[in-house]
């Protein structure tokens, strides 16, 4: 019997540790798009446990959300969608906020890779068919945050 509680027990534990949820923090950017400026709010995911969560396992995402993961330096940057249950754009932009390429309507749980084509920096995240509703696309600059 105590086996079985001390088993319980740790088998408790280890599905709440699991299932840690992160508060990101939330600031509105703009962006430049051939559609003209628009301002949305973001999450934002700026450390390597932050950017290593992301979506994973957050169902309550859709149209009006975005993340935004923000790298140290420019590289090669390569996502996927394991664990994320919803379909989303994944945009790429470089250093200096310019658009690199778009991932469009990703495969929710897909084990794919979905690359930027040149090294970037910023990652923004939408939900499926946001990006080009939005006009977001060549052209586009992310600009950080809106306002003075």
């Amino acid at each position: 019997m105590r086996c079985l509680l001390k088993y319980s027990l740790i088998s408790l534990l280890a599905l709440v540790l699991s299932q840690h949820s992160y508060a990101f923090e939330r600031e509105a950017i703009r962006l430049d798009t051939a559609k003209g400026s628009i301002t949305i709010e973001v999450e934002l995911a700026i450390t390597p446990a932050e950017r290593k969560q992301g979506l994973m396992g957050r169902d309550d995402f859709g149209p009006g959300d975005a993340m935004l993961f923000i790298y140290p330096g420019e590289q090669r940057l390569s996502f996927w969608m394991k664990g994320t249950p919803v379909s989303l754009d994944i945009i790429f932009f470089d250093g200096k906020g310019a658009w690199l390429n778009t991932a469009y309507s990703t495969i929710p749980f897909s084990l794919d890779s979905y690359s930027s084509v040149a090294p970037g920096r910023y990652v923004l995240e939408v939900a499926a068919g946001e990006a080009k509703r939005l006009g977001i696309g060549e052209g586009t600059l992310l600009l950080g945050k809106a306002g003075p």
